[in-house]
């Protein structure tokens, strides 16, 4: 999404997001969630809540630039096909 659509709100979608399932882990391991209790002696816990936090502040820090970016400055999005030329099936080269 970032790539595509290189917008402010982009990034706060996807802060957002990471924050959530950060915030769904920590209460999972302190008072359940869904009827789930997760341990933090599991062996993803500690890497999940260490990677989701790292995520969580790339793009909190990528929001803000682009955001603080000029709009006339601002990178194009990539073009989301990229066109080959067509083959000429039965021709020799």
């Amino acid at each position: 999404m970032l790539l595509a659509w290189p917008r402010p709100l982009a990034g706060l979608v996807g802060t957002g997001y990471t924050t959530a399932t950060l915030g769904a882990l920590l209460i999972s391991l302190t008072v359940g969630l869904f009827g789930f209790r997760e341990s933090i002696s599991a062996f993803f816990v500690v890497r999940s809540i260490a990677m989701e936090t790292v995520t969580a502040l790339a793009l909190q820090a990528w929001t803000i630039l682009v955001s603080a970016t000029p709009p006339g400055r601002r990178l194009a999005a990539p073009p989301l096909a990229v066109r080959f030329p067509a083959r000429q099936i039965g021709r020799g080269r």
